[in-house]
């Protein structure tokens, strides 16, 4: 049992005091109380802008049970088991693979998943708990393209006969 608070009380039953505590501690998880995010991995800063392809972004998933309680992750538990945690992402409204499995924070706190997000376009995320979608503060962001890198790049010339692209080695193609 995770111990949320522990409240001491006396009883005065027949002029004997008696004195006993009561223990609470966190329900199941909720959906719809949980709360997922993406943040700044290093900062745990909420995204509040566009980012450059190749930015690392963090997607939280914080659960809490139907009374708003955290609830600290214990993974022996059956309800906290990693499986029933999961997160779908989407580029453009298209939905993306998502193959990271999610981990959990040092602390017990969160699941998270880092990924670096190298394709342009708007990336929105939702978190899931067994099947029923977790309520989101930040879903979305924009992934920017970086400026041309000739490094990166080749020179071709198209050869209408052959009808295919042909590579340049400075001087001739081929």
């Amino acid at each position: 049992m995770d111990l949320l608070s522990n409240f001491p009380i006396r009883v005065s039953a027949g002029g004997n005091a008696v004195s006993m505590s009561i223990e609470v501690s966190h329900g199941s998880p909720s959906a719809a109380k949980s709360i997922a995010q993406l943040v700044e991995p290093k900062t745990d800063a909420v995204f509040e802008s566009d980012i450059d392809a190749g930015t690392t972004v963090r997607w939280q998933i914080y659960p809490k049970d139907e009374n708003d309680n955290k609830i600290v992750i214990d993974l022996s538990k059956e309800a906290l088991k990693q499986s029933l945690f999961s997160y779908k992402q989407f580029i453009d409204n298209v939905e993306e693979e998502s193959s990271e499995a999610a981990l959990v924070s040092s602390d017990s706190a969160y699941y998270y998943v880092d990924l670096a997000l190298t394709k342009e376009g708007k990336y929105t995320f939702k978190a899931f708990y067994d099947n029923e979608e977790v309520d989101t503060q930040v879903d979305m962001v924009t992934v920017l393209p970086l400026a041309p890198s000739f490094a990166n790049s080749r020179v071709q010339h198209f050869n209408d006969q052959l009808q295919q692209f042909q590579n340049c080695n400075g001087s001739e193609f081929f």
